[in-house]
C-alpha cells in the first residue's frame, strides 16, 4: 500500500513539473528542452545513456529513465506536442534488484 501512495505521489510530482515546465518557451528553453530524437541521441553520445524504464502521465505525458554504465542518470518528459525536457540528472545510479515473489 505505501508503495502504491509513493508512486502516487511521484507520479503527482512529475506531472506538476511537466505542467510548469511546459507553461512558456522561455521556461521551457531554461528546462533544456528539445525534440525527443535530439535529447536522445545527446544523451547516448554524450553520456552512453540508455532508456532504463518508462511510465505513462495519464494521457498527457511520458517520463523516461536513462542511465549508462557507469552511474549517470537522466529523467526526461515528453508531452503530447513532443516537446522534451530534461526534469533531472545525476551520477551514482544504482538498480535494487527485484527479489523473486516481491511486488513491485
Amino acid at each position: 500500500m505505501a508503495r502504491k501512495t509513493f508512486r502516487s505521489l511521484i507520479t503527482t510530482a512529475l506531472a506538476a513539473t511537466f505542467l510548469i515546465a511546459a507553461g512558456t518557451t522561455v521556461q521551457a528553453q531554461a528546462r533544456a528542452c528539445a525534440t525527443h530524437d535530439d535529447i536522445t541521441t545527446r544523451l547516448g553520445k554524450s553520456f552512453q545513456e540508455k532508456q532504463k524504464a518508462f511510465g505513462l502521465i495519464g494521457s498527457k505525458a511520458i517520463v523516461e529513465l536513462f542511465v549508462s554504465g557507469k552511474g549517470s542518470w537522466t529523467i526526461i518528459v515528453t508531452g503530447t506536442d513532443g516537446n522534451t525536457c530534461i526534469l533531472a540528472a545525476g551520477e551514482g545510479w544504482e538498480t535494487v534488484p527485484l527479489l523473486a515473489g516481491s511486488e513491485v
